[in-house]
């Protein structure tokens, strides 16, 4: 009897270390570089579909069991597999993807180099993966195609250029064709020929303190040897507004549930309001919608108030509005215009391209518009 008591002791004790070790626990960690941590990496359990990715300074949390198995990647680098054990800290350090070593690159003042021949962290991206998209604006453009990189969006009705973070890092610094460009706006993205991303010190060090949050050297086209030619491209995109916040429509302005009641005072106030005295008034001051639930009640609106307005006077229903925020907004319209001439032979080359971009407002009967007319020419004589 004892020996089977013992028995089913020891397999009651193997099915507690067994549901121990399945259960979830939060890993913790750190993932970067030679060059420092990497924000933006995905962190995902192999074989499922739950992940997370790094923030700015390269940390994660994921919850996970032991055993499994995570994997980091990174565009560009090497994907990196670690097994879960009895620590709940996990830290990776990347490296580079060898196959895009071998690429030759400009990293400062139009020279070339073999990326493996690099002391510093440099990506690439030619010109036709950034206008697949269609994108008016570089930092739009290069989102998802650059490691490190983390674009933040600009307010939809005013056509603002985006502002990119590398590595974590804002006021990156533009440079096209060796000149040092401020405003990414001002960077056609159909003139664009090649990407160069420098990241580090020693990257940044040829552009001085501008270059200091990192540097994108943008090449732009040239015209290939042959006859004359004229290339016309043109783009339109519309916009749609696809997810909104939930918004309650059943109490109103105010911060109690009760309305105030209006105590007409002649010392300081029109004799024409003597007979609104006792009457509802709102919480106009309020910004909160914690007020009186939207039932119908009759009450004095703000506009009630004005002596010789076509409403004053008037008791109105303290009801919810009939349209909702998302009837507030229209379909946004952006068209994309280039123009280019080229002509190149054994000793010159010529490439002149007038751009035109019109956007229209997403906000209905505005005359919110932005029109742009931009002349880029490049002339190479040898």
């Amino acid at each position: 009897m004892k020996t089977k008591f013992n028995g089913i002791l020891t397999l009651l004790l193997a099915l507690v270390v067994q549901i121990s070790f399945a259960q979830e626990k939060t890993v913790t960690g750190t993932v970067s570089d030679n060059s420092g941590a990497l924000p933006g990496v995905s962190v995902l359990i192999k074989g499922t579909t739950t992940g997370t990715e790094t923030d700015f300074d390269g940390k994660y949390s994921i919850k996970a069991k032991t055993g499994d198995v995570l994997s980091f990647s990174y565009l560009g680098y090497k994907t990196v597999e670690k097994t879960v054990g009895s620590s709940n800290t996990v830290d990776v350090t990347m490296a580079e993807d060898a196959n895009v070593l071998e690429e030759v690159v400009v990293t400062g003042l139009g020279i070339k180099r073999d990326k493996k021949a690099l002391g510093f962290s440099q990506q690439s991206v030619k010109g036709e993966e950034l206008v697949k998209a269609k994108e008016v604006d570089i930092s739009n453009a290069l989102a998802g195609k650059i490691s490190g990189v983390q674009i933040v969006g600009n307010n939809s009705s005013t056509f603002g250029s985006s502002q990119i973070k590398l590595r974590g890092e804002t006021n990156v610094l533009y440079v096209v064709d060796g000149v040092k460009v401020y405003a990414s706006s001002d960077i056609n993205t159909d003139n664009v020929a090649d990407i160069s991303v420098l990241k580090g010190g020693s990257a940044t060090a040829i552009y001085g303190p501008d270059g200091r949050n990192g540097v994108i050297v943008i090449t732009t086209k040239q015209a290939e040897k042959g006859a004359a030619t004229i290339d016309v491209d043109y783009a339109m995109t519309v916009n749609s507004v696809t997810n909104l916040p939930e918004m309650q429509n059943e109490y109103g302005g105010g911060y109690s549930q009760t309305f105030p009641t209006f105590t007409y005072n002649a010392a300081t106030d029109p004799a024409s309001w003597a007979a609104f005295n006792g009457q509802k008034t709102p919480e106009y001051y309020a910004d909160e919608s914690w007020g009186p639930k939207l039932d119908g009640t009759m009450v004095r609106h703000w506009d009630s108030w004005i002596v010789g307005a076509p409403t004053f006077g008037e008791l109105r229903a303290w009801s919810p509005t009939t349209s909702d925020i998302e009837n507030f907004y229209d379909v946004a319209v952006t068209q994309n215009a280039t123009v280019s001439f080229n002509k190149a032979d054994e000793n010159y080359s010529v490439r002149t391209a007038v751009s035109y971009l019109e956007q229209n407002g997403v906000i209905p009967n505005s005359s919110r518009k932005q029109t742009r007319i931009a002349l880029n020419a490049k002339y190479n004589i040898t």
